[in-house]
């Protein structure tokens, strides 16, 4: 590593880099942009990092992501890979909602490792501190998701987005109860396939075989697949 980028090493996190380094060919550049950010292409991993915000932490984040691939958990790429092959879901499963869901699942369990390895919860994620559903966004929700049986295209791809959202936050102040028991009156069948899989998501340990969640999230979009052919969607 670069004198340059040494901040970003501590005790806590050293041993990681070390190992991650030593099965990818890791690559640490200056962001060109506020922020943290990882790329992969197959074994090579580019990691950009904030140059005004130089800390372990952060960057502890993005070395786990590339832990979780090194556990065989790809499922991110998964995510992309189903959409890609069942496009009759592509209108309401947007590339940033592959990205986000991809990037929700991976954080679940990304920050256990990173609890365990001394680091804040607050530091977790750069907007903790921001409500991640608003009042205003539920009555959007409620007011427009549906009408005279249409569908409106965008706010499903919105209330998938924030389901997983909601269910990923790690911020204790915010309780997201009576969103979710509006989400379930909004979509039922919608809402039991997400929580389902959720469930499941849970259930799911980094040392079990990759197949198990795969199965889950096969019986996830098999779900929306359904959904969608039952509804009109606009």
């Amino acid at each position: 590593m670069e004198d340059k980028f040494k901040n970003l090493l501590d005790t806590r996190n050293a041993d990681l880099f070390n190992v991650m380094a030593q099965q990818y060919n890791l690559e640490i550049k200056e962001a060109e942009k506020p922020g943290y950010a990882t790329s992969f292409d197959e074994r090579d991993v580019t990691i950009e990092v904030d140059m005004e915000d130089l800390n372990p932490h952060s960057f502890t984040h993005e070395l786990l992501h590339i832990y979780l691939k090194s556990q065989d958990v790809m499922i991110a790429e998964d995510i992309k890979k189903w959409v890609k092959k069942n496009i009759s879901v592509s209108d309401i499963f947007s590339a940033s909602l592959q990205e986000h869901l991809g990037n929700c699942l991976e954080h679940e369990k990304m920050l256990p490792l990173y609890l365990e390895r001394g680091f804040r919860n607050d530091r977790f994620v750069r907007d903790f501190n921001k409500k991640v559903m608003e009042e205003d966004e539920l009555q959007e929700l409620q007011q427009k998701y549906e009408q005279e049986g249409i569908y409106n295209r965008d706010l499903v791809d919105n209330y998938i987005s924030k389901f997983y959202s909601m269910k990923t936050s790690n911020n204790p102040e915010y309780n997201y109860y009576d969103f979710f028991k509006a989400f379930e009156i909004i979509d039922p069948q919608l809402y039991r396939s997400l929580d389902s899989f959720w469930e499941a998501w849970l259930q799911f340990r980094l040392e079990d075989p990759k197949e198990k969640y795969q199965s889950s999230l096969d019986n996830l979009f098999s779900n929306l697949v359904k959904w969608k052919k039952e509804k009109s969607v606009v």
